[in-house]
């Protein structure tokens, strides 16, 4: 087949959007846990719950939010393809 057959040329917009709805897929579903962690993260700060925590608590919370994010990069890096 000819790359500028007129029949392939009339699906060649849909194909591209497909394909590249096909890789947003992709990268949402490598990388939710990430997104998950900064929005837990945002949601504890908009809070303003590390105020009301001891400053040692508060830093344990930073390194826990830390490994989580450590956690989504090492998830995402596994699943996508």
């Amino acid at each position: 087949m000819d790359k500028n057959d007129p029949s392939l040329r009339a699906v060649r917009k849909p194909l591209r959007l497909t394909l590249l709805g096909l890789w947003a897929e992709r990268v949402a579903l490598a990388f939710w846990p990430l997104w998950t962690v900064f929005l837990a993260a945002l949601t504890v700060q908009g809070f303003g719950a590390l105020d009301a925590l001891p400053l040692e608590a508060a830093w344990f919370s930073v390194l826990i939010f830390a490994g989580a994010v450590i956690f989504g990069i090492w998830y995402a890096a596994r699943h996508f393809q």
